[in-house]
């Protein structure tokens, strides 16, 4: 686990920091580490957005649809 990896898991880092950090260090990193971290940051951004989207949704009186609840 590299230093972006470690901060980016406790919190530290938001998606954004974590991936332009990984920007700057991709060069010296293992390129299939440096895909991994990209795919897992970039799908809990994706993932976050979609739960705070919901979340508004609701607070304004909407129905999300979800049946699976």
């Amino acid at each position: 686990m590299c230093i972006i990896c470690i901060e980016y898991e406790k919190g530290k880092l938001k998606p954004a920091d974590a991936l332009r950090n990984l920007q700057e260090l991709k060069e010296i990193l293992d390129k299939e580490h440096v895909r991994k971290i990209q795919k897992k940051i970039i799908n809990d951004a994706w993932k976050r957005s979609k739960d705070k989207s919901k979340r508004l949704f609701k607070q304004q009186g909407g129905d999300d649809g979800d049946q699976n609840k």
